[in-house]
C-alpha cells in the first residue's frame, strides 16, 4: 500500500500529483529569442490569429507601458476593435495615465477601465505592503489576522526565526496586486463574457515568467479563470520591444525618457511601468523605488514621510541585519526617518 502524505497546509492527506511536462524547453526560448524583429513579428501574428480563431470575445490587458501598446498595435492588424481592458490600479504613473488618456482619443479605442473597489492604503492596512518579492509575503494575501495567529503559532513552537521573524514585525504582503489588479480586470472580463485574454508579457522580463512561459507556452487554457490566455510577445527582449516601437513610429508614455546618470555616466530610467508605490523589487540595484526618488520627488517623500514607507523600510533594514545598529543609526536614531531623508535618502534605496 502506498504511504500517505501529510499535506502541510489543508487537507489531512492527498497523493502527489503528476509532474506537468513543459510545452517549450528553454533551448527553444533561446532559439526564438535570437530571431529577427521579422520573424518575431510574423510569430507573434501567428499566434494572434490562432487565438482570435479559436475562441469568439476576446480581449487586450492594457497598462499604459510599452509593451502592452505593441501587442495593441498588432492585434489591431487583426481585430481593430477588440476590447481594450485598462486595469488602473489607482496608484499608476501620472505620465502612464496621461499617455493612456490621450491614445485612446488618438486610436479611437474599444475602451474599459477596471478600478478596484478598494484603495492601495486600505490593502496596506489589512494586509502590509509590497516588498521584497511575492515569494517574501507569508501566504500573498494572508490578512492580518491569520498571520498574527501563523507567527503566534510559529513562537510556541519555536520556529518564528529568520524570514518569518522578520515578517513578524513588519507587515509585507503580494496582496496589493490581487486586490488592486488581477480581481477588477476579472471581474470585468467576466461581466463581458471574454474567452480570452491576451497580454503583453516577455518571458525575458523575470526567471519566473520565463518558467511559466516554458512550463504552458504562449497560448492555454487557464482553468482557474476559465478563459484562454494569450502571450504573442513572449519570445520579445526589450531590445525588440523598443526596435518595433521605433520602426513603426510608435507613441509611448513620456515616464520612459525619464531617469539619471549615475557617478559612473550610465542612464538609469524606468524600464518597466507598473504601479508607483511597488517595493517588490527593493533587493535590487536601481530598483523602482529607488529611480522614482529622482524623477518623481515629491511622491516620493510623501510615499516615505507622510505615509509611512520610509519607517517601515528603516525597520525593515533594521530587523534584517539582525537588530545590530550601524553607523546611521549610531549617528542619527532609528526613528527619525526625516533626518535619514535630508541627510542620507539613498539608505531608501535598497534593502
Amino acid at each position: 500500500m502506498q504511504q500517505a502524505i501529510t499535506r502541510p497546509h489543508g487537507g489531512r492527506y492527498y497523493q502527489p500529483k503528476k509532474i506537468k511536462t513543459r510545452t517549450h524547453t528553454y533551448a527553444d526560448l533561446q532559439r526564438w529569442q535570437a530571431l529577427s524583429l521579422p520573424e518575431k513579428e510574423e510569430w507573434a501574428h501567428a499566434t494572434i490569429t490562432k487565438a482570435l480563431k479559436d475562441t469568439q470575445l476576446q480581449s487586450l490587458a492594457y497598462s499604459g507601458g510599452k509593451d502592452s501598446t505593441v501587442l495593441l498595435h498588432l492585434i489591431r492588424q487583426h481585430k481593430p476593435d477588440i476590447p481594450v481592458i485598462y486595469g488602473n490600479t489607482t496608484i499608476e504613473f501620472p505620465e502612464c495615465v496621461q499617455f493612456t488618456r490621450n491614445l485612446v482619443k488618438a486610436w479611437s479605442l474599444n475602451f474599459y477601465e477596471a478600478r478596484p473597489d478598494v484603495s492601495f492604503w486600505w490593502v496596506v492596512g489589512e494586509y502590509g505592503w509590497p516588498l521584497m518579492g511575492k515569494t517574501f509575503g507569508v501566504g500573498g494575501v494572508a490578512h492580518k489576522s491569520s498571520r498574527e495567529q501563523f507567527f503566534e503559532d510559529l513562537m510556541q513552537e519555536g520556529r518564528l526565526t529568520g524570514q518569518y521573524k522578520i515578517q513578524a514585525e513588519i507587515p509585507i504582503s503580494s496582496a496589493c496586486c490581487t486586490f488592486l489588479k488581477e480581481r477588477p480586470s476579472q471581474k470585468l472580463q467576466k461581466q463581458m463574457g471574454i474567452e480570452c485574454v491576451f497580454l503583453g508579457i516577455l518571458a525575458s522580463e523575470s526567471r519566473q515568467r520565463m518558467f511559466n512561459f516554458l512550463k504552458y507556452g504562449e497560448y492555454y487554457y487557464a482553468k482557474n479563470q476559465k478563459m484562454y490566455k494569450c502571450h504573442p510577445l513572449a519570445i520579445w527582449t526589450d531590445d525588440d520591444i523598443w526596435a518595433y516601437i521605433h520602426k513603426y513610429k510608435l507613441p509611448y508614455a513620456k515616464l520612459y525618457d525619464m531617469g539619471y546618470y549615475d557617478d559612473f555616466g550610465e542612464w538609469i530610467g524606468h524600464k518597466r511601468n507598473g504601479c508607483m508605490f511597488c517595493g517588490m523589487d527593493l533587493r535590487f540595484p536601481n530598483n523602482h523605488l529607488s529611480i522614482m526618488r529622482r524623477t518623481h520627488p515629491k511622491i516620493w517623500r510623501f510615499l516615505m514621510i507622510k505615509k509611512g514607507l520610509g519607517k517601515v523600510l528603516m525597520s525593515l533594514r533594521f530587523a534584517i541585519e539582525e537588530h545590530q545598529f550601524d553607523i546611521f543609526e549610531q549617528m542619527y536614531g532609528y526613528k527619525d526617518v526625516g533626518e535619514y531623508l535630508e541627510r542620507f535618502p539613498c539608505v531608501f534605496d535598497r534593502i
